[in-house]
């Protein structure tokens, strides 16, 4: 079993005018948090219309648009994301609920929701949030089927793309989720933790839902 590896909590600074703070959203291949965003596109609609008889008619018709929407979680609370720097070596970080609510906040009130970039790199136009809730289950905000695992206190966002290239890209498995940007204060904790940990943890989720 490899060594554990220190665990520190991420902050951002409760002043305005400070540099920490989230200020890009990224398309990326390979999420952190390691999970991807869904596509959606319009599909065939059924649609009933009245005639002149006023009588009911089943009318199918094909919607060529795309919807074009990427839907996903930007940031997952509490939950240990493995990095490795230069100068800290490997560690895990992890973002509070609380911590999360208050880049959220940050985040809107800079007005940063067009700014999104590729593989934290080329900022791209076209690309812009239009949906974004802090998941809190008993506040009736839920993530979406097939992501309940995703827990209270995450940010859930989606993203309306009007950019040809980045929407092939996505729908191609270029990218696949969403990464965010920004600066942190590092805070150390008392806990140290390795990949194993985490395998076991999310086991331990699955069987309690299963139990349940």
């Amino acid at each position: 079993m490899k060594d554990k590896l220190p665990l520190y909590t991420i902050h951002i600074s409760d002043k305005d005018w400070s540099e920490e703070e989230v200020d890009f959203i990224s398309l990326v291949e390979y999420p952190a948090i390691e999970k991807n965003f869904l596509t959606f596109k319009r599909e065939l609609n059924d649609k009933e219309i009245i005639d002149d008889n006023n009588k009911f008619i089943k009318h199918r018709f094909s919607v060529n648009e795309e919807q074009r929407i990427l839907s996903g979680a930007a940031m997952i609370a509490d939950l240990p994301i493995y990095r490795n720097s230069p100068t800290m070596g490997e560690h895990f970080v992890v973002f509070t609920a609380d911590e999360i609510k208050k880049i959220v906040q940050r985040f809107f009130k800079k007005g940063y929701q067009h700014n999104v970039n590729l593989e934290h790199d080329k900022k791209v136009n076209g690309v812009y949030m239009f949906e974004s809730y802090i998941i809190d289950r008993k506040m009736g905000k839920h993530p979406m089927k097939n992501f309940e695992d995703v827990a209270d206190g995450s940010w859930w966002v989606s993203y309306k793309v009007e950019n040809d290239e980045v929407w092939e890209s996505a729908k191609s498995g270029v990218f696949k989720g969403f990464s965010i940007e920004g600066i942190f204060q590092y805070e150390t904790t008392d806990k140290k933790i390795n990949q194993e940990d985490q395998l076991m943890n999310e086991i331990i989720k699955i069987l309690n839902k299963i139990e349940h």
